[in-house]
């Protein structure tokens, strides 16, 4: 009768002629007053649309119920819905369909961002729910949003390590270290995500002299949140190892210092010391040139060479730098029985000679350092006289208990020569009357005359009777003075003594030593005052003896 029928209409009966030709038709599909449902038609049961009627019939059209499926997706996700499978978006599922809904895990946008799916929300079971894909049973409408959060794409890298750190680490990123092969490494942070890692301070290699020192970190810092991508780079500089050492010296420095490398001394305990150096770095350092004992003591150590690379240049290898250091011992040459330092009383003469050195009492004690197993050669003197000369000398009495000379150093020594005092005295005999320094006795004779001048000398109260005896006549001021004005050395006018100025001995009992003083041949000035001198040996040098220091005759010629 082409009125529609509602549900509510249903069931709806009719007569009809027999013979009519009856049509109809059921919807497909039929909205429901509930959002997001519908019923489809699934089949009618009696006549087909059209028959004609010849009996009574039952005509029943059989529907299924059918929910919508609503689907969502992050914003900004790329392809949008297109990243979800198992299910289409707006359309309508019959009853108790089971779908399952899988949405890509990681959607890119650009080679340092993507998008990670982290969970289903909605009319899912467990909202949020992360089973991905997550099965869904159509009975009732249902909307679900799959969930995205973008990454970024962190890349660590490293710049100045070689090919020779092997497994060793160069960064530890969230707990996971990451060795030289593995860089540059790439990982991706969610944003908002904190990133955490460490560049190490140095890295070893496979040599134990060379290392790479981590010089600056370019990129996020750690601990950073990650809103963008970035490259972060450790920034390393080859390091080589140098060791200084030192060979030949003891235990026995204590904290005296051995090398100084930059500012910073360093005692024979520290040594060896190792210390790290950039490449192309310049290295100064220092060894001493004397290292003391301490104690200080009479045992020291040399530097008689250093092997290594020199102070000053630039570090482009691992390397050994030692300081080689002899032994040396303090020989100290001194003597007893004669003044010595400035208490000395013997001048320019020469004590002792050390390896050609010849060395005066006001030098002693005289010390000097030796290598160890050195040979010095050494020799004190004997007589030595006063300088300038007197009646005093000194004789050295322990020559045959000295060591052997060269001395062949192995320890410290003190070597020292023991002298006794020789005092020598002189008289004058008649005709010549003596002086002394308190009490005095002008001679006279006459001038052009030949005075015979007599003495007898005596070495610690012991005749002298031979030797070289000399005579000098200097101007004096007719009292005990030294005599002021040298007139003659060689004035001896007999012809037993050759025209010298030597002195002969005579002998007899008691012999005596003469010399004929010339009054005409020397030319002496009449009423002037002369001093007759006699000395022993030579008039100077180490060896001559004054023998008139104390005991002395005064001349004066007249008419």
């Amino acid at each position: 009768d082409g009125i529609d029928k509602l549900y509510t209409d249903l069931e709806f009966s009719k007569y009809v002629d027999s013979g009519t030709n009856v049509t109809y038709s059921y919807n497909d599909p039929v909205a429901s007053t509930v959002a997001g449902k519908r019923y489809r038609r699934t089949s009618v049961s009696g006549p087909a649309s059209g028959y004609t009627v010849s009996g009574a019939n039952t005509i029943t059209g059989n529907y299924v119920a059918q929910y919508q499926l609503t689907l969502a997706i992050t914003a900004g996700v790329p392809s949008g819905l297109s990243n979800i499978t198992g299910g289409t978006n707006g359309t309508y599922y019959d009853e108790s369909t089971n779908l399952n809904l899988s949405a890509n895990a990681i959607v890119p946008e650009t080679a340092t961002k993507r998008w990670r799916f982290t969970n289903w929300t909605g009319d899912v079971s467990g909202s949020p729910n992360s089973t991905n894909p997550v099965s869904v049973t159509m009975d009732q409408p249902r909307s679900i949003t799959a969930n995205y959060i973008i990454q970024w794409l962190l890349t660590f890298a490293q710049t100045g390590i070689g090919s020779d750190t092997g497994a060793n680490t160069v960064v530890t990123v969230n707990s996971s270290p990451k060795v030289k092969v593995d860089l540059p490494f790439s990982d991706w942070f969610d944003d908002g995500s904190t990133v955490t890692y460490s560049y190490e301070g140095t890295v070893n290699t496979s040599s134990p002299t060379k290392r790479y020192r981590r010089d600056s970190v370019s990129g996020i810092a750690s601990g950073s949140t990650v809103t963008a991508a970035s490259t972060i780079t450790g920034n390393y500089v080859t390091q080589w190892k140098l060791t200084f050492a030192q060979s030949g010296i003891g235990s026995d420095t204590g904290t005296n210092t051995v090398v100084t490398v930059g500012a910073s001394p360093k005692s024979m305990a520290v040594l060896p010391f190792e210390d790290w150096f950039d490449d192309g770095a310049t290295v100064t350092y220092s060894y001493e040139a004397l290292v003391n004992t301490n104690p200080a003591s009479a045992k020291r150590y040399r530097r008689d060479s250093v092997s290594g690379i020199a102070s000053g240049t630039a570090v482009h290898a691992g390397s050994t730098i030692t300081g080689n250091y002899v032994t040396q011992w303090q020989l100290t040459f001194t003597a007893s029985g004669l003044p010595i330092g400035i208490a000395s009383n013997t001048g320019a003469n020469t004590v002792v000679t050390v390896n050609a050195a010849n060395k005066t009492a006001g030098q002693l004690a005289f010390s000097d350092w030796y290598d160890n197993g050195t040979n010095v050669s050494y020799v004190y003197s004997t007589p030595i006289s006063t300088d300038p000369p007197s009646s005093t000398q000194y004789e050295l009495t322990n020559g045959g208990s000295l060591p052997s000379s060269p001395i062949n150093v192995t320890s410290a020594q003190t070597i020292t020569g023991i002298y006794s005092v020789n005092n020598y005295t002189i008289h004058y005999l008649a005709p010549i009357d003596e002086s002394t320094l308190s009490i005095y006795r002008l001679n006279t004779g006459k001038n052009g005359r030949v005075i015979p001048v007599k003495v007898q000398i005596y070495k610690n109260g012991v005749p002298v009777e031979t030797g070289t005896v000399l005579m000098r006549v200097m101007g004096s001021n007719c009292a005990a003075d030294d005599g002021n004005s040298l007139v003659e050395e060689y004035a001896d006018a007999g012809s037993s003594n050759g025209n010298t100025n030597l002195f002969r001995w005579n002998a007899g009992t008691p012999g005596f030593w003469i010399y004929n003083l010339d009054t005409k041949a020397l030319g002496l000035a009449t009423n002037n005052c002369y001093r007759l001198d006699v000395y022993l040996n030579s008039y100077t040098g180490p060896t001559a003896i004054k023998l008139s220091s104390s005991i002395f005759a005064l001349f004066k010629p007249v008419k």
